[in-house]
């Protein structure tokens, strides 16, 4: 009878191990329609030795690819038409950031008369953020630290007045 039970038992044990179990994993899963970021607000680019140590902040809506990720946003800068080339792009931030970007005159300015951008005259700049988001490091497959996803932004133009 002791056998039977513990027969019994045993049997009644293993099953309600096998069904309780449950994944905690979570399933990633990129949108089919990803929303990209936007430069939404640029300041006033007339730039003056007075204001140099002003603070300048862009806005910029965050990307949406459907799950929350480890992302990175870029500002870049670019003399209208000369297109966002590795020699012609200006870094204006790099961060975790998107809705306000600070930086200052005085650093923007120098980006800016560093690509020939005369002083006094005014010129017309094109301006892009760009989302990279890493899913997970060192795999080397898309999303990963080597191979981000990347998502830019639509051009906005503007004109700045350097000094």
């Amino acid at each position: 009878m002791k056998n039977k039970i513990f027969i019994f038992l045993t049997f009644a044990v293993m099953i309600g191990l096998s069904v309780s179990c449950e994944k905690d994993e979570t399933i990633v899963k990129l949108t089919d329609n990803p929303v990209y970021p936007v430069v939404v607000t640029v300041p006033n680019l007339t730039f003056s030795l007075a204001h140099a140590t002003d603070t300048l902040v862009f806005g910029c809506s965050p990307v949406d690819v459907g799950f929350q990720a480890s992302t990175k946003y870029i500002l870049e800068a670019c003399v209208s038409g000369k297109g966002f080339t590795t020699k012609e792009t200006m870094r204006i931030y790099f961060g975790d950031s998107y809705a306000d970007i600070k930086t200052t005159v005085e650093k923007v300015n120098k980006l800016f008369k560093g690509k020939k951008i005369a002083a006094g005259v005014r010129s017309a700049v094109d301006f892009r953020v760009r989302a990279q988001i890493t899913v997970d490091a060192g795999t080397g497959a898309l999303g990963s630290s080597t191979n981000p996803l990347q998502y830019i932004s639509e051009t906005v133009t503007d004109s700045t007045t350097t000094y």
